[in-house]
């Protein structure tokens, strides 16, 4: 054999080890190649080159990273590898979700992309977005793609907590959201005190879909959030543990969830910084975490807090640990609270082993089974299961009923080996708690605004205030603050000492959200929660000048 055909041998030999795939960006249209190569020590490498660069450029790029690009004759190699590429771009996915063929006018979707898997007939025309990290990721699956063993711990724990099969039901509504048509997009939080479990409830439902340690928390920045709900376009977004981020934060995202997030599109911005700061497209369907309320957490942090705001961000109250927390249907005994830890903590054990299991099995049943007919007649019956509903409650009755269409949905495919009645009973209980917290308050707090109301109507605990006027406190005891003229209206000022000493610290907070709620809180300067009156407070041996007030509006008072 001569020394030409040895070298033409070696270097087809060469070339079996190499290929080329070319990409287009989703997002920015522009072009480049995929090389997958040999590195010299018995792995392959991959590196995404610019359609712009020369065969020289790439050549110099490719020999960084391995041994066995030829000395002589790189360039040659590198163009007969572009020539026998594929003829047909593979699109580079800007972000997670369905997909439709580049090339076909069908508008149907033919593929659903995560940075963990590729399903559907159509897979093989994408690419997953990139992670740019190597965090846990949506799709992300346990090795064995173990169905049954996720079915048989994380799923048979539904049968027993309403707020477990709840969070595994959302993230199987997140790839609905394309078939139905809402007014915005959902955002529930599970609300309550610590150690009840609620983190747990949510990664129960991200593991559904992909790594439940694939989750958010709320120390994000506004961009941060835009780009967190890009990520997670068709999916769940779970946001974790509100009061574990700083308060100029957390004001940060609460705004942004109920003014941005479910409106589906980032802010617009100029178009200098696109390169930079895109503006960004989702669905996505929001589930958070908290030991606050929205209205007592927008209360704490100068925002307000209306209707409009309060369908838009659907606090579910979560039990206390005492109570069982998640665990909620379990038999009322003296153990309960025990019990409800051992299972919580077998959750977190199971939770490690078994996750992402249901994505493909999930997105392959909705390609052959359209679901836009189905999930539009579940949803009305849950509505007329808990209706009728009107206004305002029948946007927030539609957002529960997809939550539920996706339970009922997955159960009849096989895929949540739960009785077919457990989606509706554990949404309906959710929705009835949701609704009755949003509309009543606890008891508690209800408590705490009737025994408010009785004191704001003794002339004792609340005296006449003129401007530079004194008023002298005869019954320190009774002294709750002062009516007073405002703007030309008729306010009340609230002392939040005296109002602690009324009601009780602990209910300040949620009392005060309530108001807020209601628009009853006139806020100060800067939209601070107190402002100063100009008058005189003389209280036993105490002369206060321009004391703070909690300002009320009494016309907005609830009943």
């Amino acid at each position: 054999m001569t020394n030409e055909s040895n070298k033409s041998r070696k270097q087809a030999m060469l070339r079996k080890d190499w290929s080329v795939i070319p990409l287009k960006d989703e997002v920015s249209g522009n072009l480049s190649y995929e090389f997958t190569f040999p590195v010299g020590d018995d792995t392959m490498g991959c590196l995404e080159l610019g359609n712009e660069l020369s065969t020289r450029e790439m050549s110099r790029s490719l020999a960084r990273r391995t041994t066995l690009l030829p000395k002589r004759g790189a360039e040659a190699l590198i163009q007969k590898l572009i020539g026998a590429a594929p003829k047909k771009f593979v699109v580079k996915a800007g972000q997670p979700g369905w997909k439709r063929s580049p090339s076909s006018s069908d508008k149907g979707f033919v593929a659903f992309v995560t940075p963990g898997q590729l399903i559907g007939p159509g897979a093989a025309l994408f690419r997953s977005p990139a992670s740019g990290n190597s965090r846990p990721q949506l799709g992300q699956h346990d090795g064995d793609i173990d169905i049954d063993g996720w079915s048989d711990s994380i799923g048979k724990l539904a049968e027993l907590s309403n707020y477990i099969a709840f969070g595994i039901m959302a993230a199987l509504a997140g790839p609905l959201l394309r078939f139905v048509e809402l007014p915005e997009d959902p955002a529930f939080n599970f609300v309550g005190p610590s150690s009840g479990g609620k983190t747990c409830a949510a990664m129960a439902g991200a593991s559904a879909l992909g790594h439940p340690a694939a989750i958010s928390n709320w120390d994000l920045t506004e961009r941060a959030v835009e780009e967190a709900a890009a990520a997670r376009n068709d999916c769940l977004l779970v946001l974790n543990a509100a009061e574990k981020a700083s308060p100029k934060r957390r004001r940060g995202v609460l705004n942004r969830i109920v003014h941005m997030v479910a409106e589906r599109q980032s802010t617009v911005r100029s178009e200098s910084v696109q390169d930079r700061l895109p503006d960004l497209t989702w669905q996505t369907l929001l589930l958070t975490t908290s030991n606050k309320t929205g209205a007592e957490m927008a209360n704490d942090l100068g925002l307000p807090w209306r209707e409009q705001e309060a369908v838009r961000f659907l606090d579910i109250p979560v039990p206390g640990p005492d109570d069982g927390g998640i665990v909620d249907r379990l038999r009322a005994a003296p153990d309960r609270a025990s019990k409800s830890t051992r299972l919580i903590r077998k959750l977190e054990r199971d939770l490690k082993k078994h996750y992402g299991v249901l994505l493909g099995p999930w997105i392959e049943h909705l390609l052959a089974t359209p679901p836009r007919r189905r999930v539009a007649r579940l949803i009305r019956r849950f509505e007329n299961k808990t209706g009728p509903h009107t206004g305002v409650e029948d946007r927030i009755a539609r957002k529960f009923g997809l939550v539920y269409a996706a339970g009922r949905i997955a159960v009849e495919a096989g895929l949540l080996k739960w009785s077919t009645g457990l989606p509706l009973r554990a949404t309906t209980a959710l929705y009835h708690r949701a609704k009755q917290l949003r509309l009543n308050g606890d008891g508690q707090v209800s408590e705490a605004l009737i025994k408010l109301a009785e004191a704001l109507a003794d002339p004792a605990a609340v005296p006449r205030a003129t401007p530079r006027g004194r008023v002298k406190v005869s019954n320190e005891r009774a002294f709750l603050g002062v009516r007073y003229r405002l703007n030309g209206k008729q306010v009340v000022g609230l002392r939040k000492e005296k109002l602690a000493q009324l009601i009780g610290d602990a209910m300040v907070g949620p009392v005060l959200g309530k108001l807020n709620e209601r628009g009853a809180i006139i806020r100060g300067h800067g939209g601070k929660s107190t402002q100063q009156l100009p008058v005189v407070l003389q209280v036993g041996a105490e002369t206060l000048a321009k004391p703070r007030f909690i300002v009320v509006d009494p016309k907005h008072f609830p009943a």
